[in-house]
């Protein structure tokens, strides 16, 4: 493990964890449950009064959404108020790879009291895909009485093909193109799964992305156009110069470079996932963000272009970079909740920092 990714590590470990008091009673695990949910023609993204250049990279989200079945298995107490559940679900995209067509996700699900209906949020997670952020993150949230879906990305965890190695979506275009195309599409089909409960308001369902998550729930707020809270934590625009600029992908950019790759041509092979170019369609006063005023991953620039393109959202700056922010992390978890937990999802009102 990288030294940066042992801070971060050591810094989320190091926040409380979930444990029963002694003489608590241990709940009963939640049942397993399996279940459909129905056709909705609403679902479709509408790409026809998308300028030309947008319209071509919502094509390929523009599907008619069929029913699907799921099966949620049965709950893991926590020692918390909410227990966990493994969701799986068929993705709307069919890759050439039989496990990478399989959505896996941790359903967060806190107790609830009888009638009352639960804000939502799919959580996504960082490049490095282990699951510990966006572990952490449905966490805090589900302790706050907000459940979170924390969602597996395309060719991440179990779905990814045994032939494949982890960093390889960093160093083939054409892979992180499909990617980030079938997980903005597992997105939607995950919020209809959550609007399909009864436990969910479903005008409470926002999105959480770090990093990598961050640029790929920039993509789906804008594709879709429906969330009303959306947090983007070290995120921002243009992602081709991240990954030919940032420190993190350094050894992508040899590669790709090896391979006779400029920033030029990667930005017009990723094109139709560039978060830029959904911004317009993201509903403003929605997006929230948090960023690192030296960050070498994302820089400042970066999550600047994104800023101004959406609208501009607040922005939360601290001085640190990619990875330390991790000191930071329980500041950060505490707005999360608190920007999620609220009653009412008007627009943000929080002021820059």
């Amino acid at each position: 493990m990288s030294s940066p990714l042992l801070l971060l590590t050591a810094a989320l470990t190091s926040l409380p964890a979930p444990a029963a008091q002694p003489g608590d009673p241990v709940p009963a695990p939640l049942p397993a449950e399996s279940g459909t949910v129905p056709a909705d023609p609403a679902r479709r993204i509408r790409t026809g009064d998308a300028p030309e250049p947008l319209r071509n990279g919502l094509a390929r989200f523009d599907r008619l959404e069929p029913a699907f079945d799921w099966s949620l298995a049965a709950g893991r107490p926590t020692g918390w108020d909410y227990q966990i559940q493994h969701l799986t679900f068929p993705s709307p995209v069919v890759s050439p790879f039989a496990s990478n067509n399989t959505v896996h996700a941790e359903y967060h699900r806190p107790v609830r009291a009888a009638g009352d209906r639960l804000p939502a949020v799919i959580v996504l997670d960082i490049l490095q895909g282990n699951a510990l952020i966006s572990g952490w993150v449905a966490d805090t949230l589900a302790r706050q009485g907000v459940a979170a879906l924390a969602i597996r990305m395309a060719y991440y965890g179990e779905r990814r093909p045994p032939e494949m190695r982890r960093r390889d979506i960093e160093v083939d275009p054409a892979l992180l193109l499909d990617a980030l195309v079938q997980t903005t599409a597992d997105i939607g089909r995950a919020a209809a799964w959550l609007r399909s409960r009864t436990e969910i308001d479903p005008g409470r369902i926002g999105l959480c992305g770090t990093s990598l998550g961050a640029f790929v729930a920039a993509i789906a707020a804008g594709a879709y156009g429906t969330f009303p809270r959306v947090l983007l934590v070290m995120g921002g625009g243009d992602l081709a110069d991240v990954i030919w600029n940032g420190s993190e992908t350094a050894r992508a950019r040899a590669r790709l470079e090896a391979a006779g790759w400029t920033q030029e041509r990667l930005a017009r092979a990723i094109a139709p996932v560039e978060p830029l170019a959904y911004a317009a369609r993201v509903p403003r006063g929605s997006v929230a963000m948090v960023n690192g005023t030296r960050d070498d991953v994302v820089a400042p620039a970066n999550a600047r272009r994104l800023r101004e393109a959406l609208g501009p959202p607040a922005i939360q700056w601290y001085d640190a970079g990619h990875y330390t922010m991790a000191a930071f992390a329980p500041a950060i978890l505490a707005r999360a909740g608190r920007l999620f937990s609220e009653p009412e999802w008007g627009p943000i009102q929080e002021p820059s920092r």
